[in-house]
């Protein structure tokens, strides 16, 4: 028991300088943008802490638009593979969505339950792969599977089929898409790769990887684990400050600050937060979120969106 507390301990303490390498190795991953890495940063220490009727209160699912393919997808899935304790990569190809049973379903004739890809453990980052894709038509099976994949990203539900009726099943599965275009699937935040220029595209899927020390990757998993499971406090003082802050900016720019807006940036400074190691919000956190969702909104090619 102190062993562990000495362990999480530590690991609070130095996440400044952990959240550093990691950022710089996501925004080498990332072609140079550093916002994209930011919020894949955010995306990694996401995670359902509690549920409000329907709504799974701390995911945050990124959709990565513009994303060059070939090599790059598979540098994104060596990179996440290999910092995160749990991951499954799941290319969404036309053929794989229409014949793949993504949901468990039961087998009748041989009395036992068929696994499916959804059937996941909590903590599991689950990479779609919608570069995968080509022109065709999604069968009555893909249209299932789509749907399954939506529920999981916007309810943290898995629904398992049991021919005659499903039973639905909580999860806490973080969700990474992939993409050239806006994706088909409903994701909390969609953000455009910027290559930097002069960057260059990579040759090796696993060149970017094995470039890092075995001892920054072991730091950086520890990170990733202590933090997700980081408890956080919004005090009042912290909801006062939100509400006025909001009030300023929504008055400021009616069209564009949006309660969707606000949900946003609580998001956003919970993860900012417990990225540095704090179980607080403060001013200055406060701050680097409106500021990292101002750069967020002005990349979207309609600046009126807000995810």
């Amino acid at each position: 028991m102190y062993f562990f507390v000495a362990v999480v301990d530590g690991v609070i303490s130095e996440a400044a300088a952990v959240r550093s390498e990691l950022l710089s190795l996501l925004t080498r991953c990332c072609l140079g943008d550093s916002l994209c890495a930011e919020y894949l940063l955010l995306h990694l220490l996401s995670s359902v802490y509690t549920r409000k009727d329907v709504v799974a209160v701390g995911k945050f699912s990124v959709n990565i638009c513009g994303c060059p393919a070939g090599v790059w997808v598979e540098q994104m899935v060596n990179v996440i593979k290999e910092i995160t304790a749990k991951s499954f990569y799941f290319p969404l190809s036309l053929e794989g969505l229409n014949t793949v049973q993504v949901v468990p379903q039961k087998d009748y004739v041989a009395n036992r339950l068929k696994s499916g890809i959804l059937q996941l453990s909590d903590g599991t980052h689950l990479l779609l792969d919608e570069m995968a894709m080509l022109p065709g038509q999604l069968q009555e099976q893909g249209i299932r599977n789509v749907k399954a994949l939506g529920d999981v990203i916007q309810w943290q539900k898995v629904h398992y089929d049991f021919k005659y009726h499903t039973a639905e099943f909580l999860c806490n599965i973080p969700v990474l898409v992939l993409s050239e275009g806006q994706s088909l699937l409903p994701t909390d935040c969609r953000i455009y790769l910027h290559v930097s220029h002069g960057v260059t595209l990579p040759t090796s899927p696993t060149l970017l990887i094995d470039s890092i020390p075995a001892d920054v990757l072991e730091r950086i998993r520890l990170y990733l684990g202590v933090l997700r499971g980081m408890e956080y406090n919004l005090s009042e003082e912290a909801q006062k400050m939100v509400q006025e802050e909001f009030v300023t900016m929504r008055h400021a720019d009616p069209v564009h600050v949006t309660a969707d807006t606000l949900h946003s940036l609580l998001n956003v400074s919970r993860l900012l937060a417990i990225s540095v190691g704090q179980d607080h919000l403060t001013a200055d956190i406060w701050e680097r979120a409106k500021q990292l969702v101002e750069k967020h909104r002005e990349r979207l090619p309609d600046r009126s969106q807000s995810s």
